[in-house]
């Protein structure tokens, strides 16, 4: 009767024992499906993404570009220049003297005087403080810019529809004036222009 008692506890133990392990199995099996299909998903996802070069934004970089080229075609020095934004310059006048320094760096000499004309045909006021020119010689080397009292560069702003003038004198050797360049920016948003020609010897 003893042995009959002591076998029915152990078959009740081992059943009681295998429910909770089924127990088990059925609360976590539900979660590691569900955490499988997660990552299986995100992969999926992650694989199908575009590749982003590194270093490049997401939107494309041309946006960021300048909206046109920096660097206008070349015209004569009798010609007018375009910066394409309905403002144009035009040298009104280039005269050989002879010029006097007046500030440490300057030379005495030979000289040329360019009288540049800005013309504001755009339909708003425009700055030419930070305007800048440059008198190229005809072996490519940059002149030296000879300042004047008062000075007479183009300075403040210019409303449309307006013209301005100023005067740039530049030591410059007559055998050195042939096939010059005169380049001119006032926009860092439009082309430099450029005059090319031969300047006046005397």
């Amino acid at each position: 009767m003893m042995l009959l008692s002591s076998l029915i506890l152990v078959s009740c133990s081992r059943r009681v024992s295998d429910n909770s392990a089924d127990s088990s199995e059925r609360n976590i099996s539900p979660a590691a499906s569900t955490a499988g299909i997660g990552s299986a998903a995100l992969a999926k996802e992650a694989a199908e993404r575009p590749a982003v070069t590194a270093g490049e934004p997401a939107d494309s970089v041309s946006a960021l570009a300048p909206p046109n080229a920096l660097v206008a075609e070349p015209v004569g020095v009798a010609e007018t220049a375009s910066f394409g934004d309905g403002v144009t310059a035009r040298l009104s006048s280039v005269r050989s003297l002879e010029a006097k320094a007046s500030l440490p760096g300057e030379t005495s000499g030979p000289a040329v005087a360019l009288d540049l004309s800005i013309a504001n045909g755009s339909p708003a006021t425009i700055e030419l403080s930070s305007i800048t020119v440059d008198l190229v010689d005809s072996r490519g080397m940059s002149s030296i810019l000879i300042h004047s009292e008062p000075p007479t560069e183009l300075s403040g702003s210019l409303s449309a529809g307006a013209t301005a003038e100023g005067t740039y004198v530049y030591r410059l050797d007559p055998e050195m004036r042939d096939n010059a360049s005169i380049t001119v920016k006032y926009s860092s948003v439009t082309p430099l222009v450029t005059f090319q020609g031969s300047l006046p010897h005397a």
